[in-house]
């Protein structure tokens, strides 16, 4: 007897919405100009120089690309006034002929790549896409590299609906089967995530490393301890350490919740697994971060960012400090691309209540 495609009408609303989710992501790519997501200049060119020299950038030493320097395309506008003043092409001033070029080979540019800082995964993950597509046009290289991205967010997405939904069932929450179904409608109540992952960028990887996380971390709390789940969790927190240094509070909350469930458990196996999965973090990632602090004297970033807080003058501004933690939240639901298109704050209230 063949199985029917949708069993209840919230698995079909769930399929449908990660269905939506994908074609919205692959649109948001294709009508994205080159370089118009946010950092992708800098995440580029960390890419091409590994692939091309064979090592990623140094902080405070390496330049972007001379690619991006030489780009004969519209880049974003100015961030203050006069907006269109920023001594090359803008959209608006851009006249379409002759075609845009593609990439050559790594060349150090003008200004210094502020992405330098990151670990390399990611990166070493793109270059071969990037070698791949390196003779193709600006703007089908860049589709090609951004479309490898957003399957990685897009696959660590469905893996969090997925999880929510099975786990959401098992607990008979209120909500039931349509737990799942708000998961994965979460692209089109934060629409944020378009421009933040259907785009060049590491956190795509993050996605799909934390979404793993949190499955596994859901299905050692439903079942119990288990050495499987110890170990694989160890090795996703430390692949994301070799992807962005905010992984280390994400591995801190989940030692956390880790070492409280063993207490309430009271079971010695647990605390055992609890010693293989640090351990196992700790091999995978914390290499990259012994270095950083061999090189800086600092492990997860370089110590002019607090020199440089120290040393600003005069007394913080509250009122600034305040808006700096309203954009946050406020980032997450919506902030555009690199041109910074804002919505008018009042669509931002729905969301906002949702968040």
């Amino acid at each position: 007897m063949n199985r029917p495609l949708f069993r209840t009408p919230a698995e079909m609303a769930m399929r449908l919405l990660v269905l939506a989710v994908w074609f919205v992501g692959l649109a948001f790519i294709a009508v994205t100009p080159p370089f118009e997501g946010f950092d992708e200049t800098a995440h580029w060119s960390y890419i091409q120089q590994l692939a091309d020299t064979g090592h990623g950038p140094a902080p405070r030493v390496d330049h972007l690309s001379r690619d991006v320097d030489l780009y004969p395309g519209p880049m974003r506008y100015g961030e203050v006034a006069p907006f269109e003043q920023t001594g090359r092409l803008t959209y608006r001033s851009f006249h379409a002929g002759g075609g845009l070029g593609g990439p050559t080979t790594f060349a150090q540019g003008r200004d210094l790549n502020w992405q330098s800082q990151h670990p390399p995964l990611y990166y070493a993950l793109s270059a071969p896409v990037y070698q791949a597509v390196r003779g193709l046009g600006w703007v089908d290289h860049l589709f090609a590299l951004r479309l490898f991205a957003f399957v990685l967010a897009f696959v660590g997405y469905v893996i969090g609906v997925l999880a929510t939904d099975r786990y959401a069932r098992l607990a008979d929450t209120e909500l039931g089967p349509w737990t799942g179904v708000i998961a994965a409608a979460w692209p089109f109540l934060f629409p944020q995530f378009f421009p933040e992952f259907a785009r060049l960028g590491n956190d795509s990887l993050c996605l799909l490393l934390a979404s793993c996380v949190f499955a596994l971390m859901l299905r050692r709390l439903a079942k119990g301890p288990g050495w499987v789940d110890a170990a694989g969790v160890g090795v996703l927190l430390g692949l994301g350490l070799l992807t962005k240094a905010f992984f280390a509070p994400i591995a801190a909350g989940v030692g956390a919740v880790l070492v409280l469930h063993a207490l309430s458990l009271r079971h010695p196996q647990a605390y055992a697994q609890i010693g293989a999965t640090l351990a196992l973090t700790l091999l995978i990632g914390g290499g990259v971060y012994m270095h950083t602090f061999l090189r800086t004297g600092a492990f997860l970033s370089a110590p002019e960012y607090a020199q440089g807080l120290a040393a600003s003058p005069g007394s913080p501004d509250p009122l600034a400090l305040l808006r700096g933690l309203f954009a946050i939240p406020g980032s997450l639901m919506w902030a555009g691309t690199w041109s910074l298109t804002r919505l008018p704050e009042v669509l931002l209230v729905l969301p906002g209540v949702s968040l």
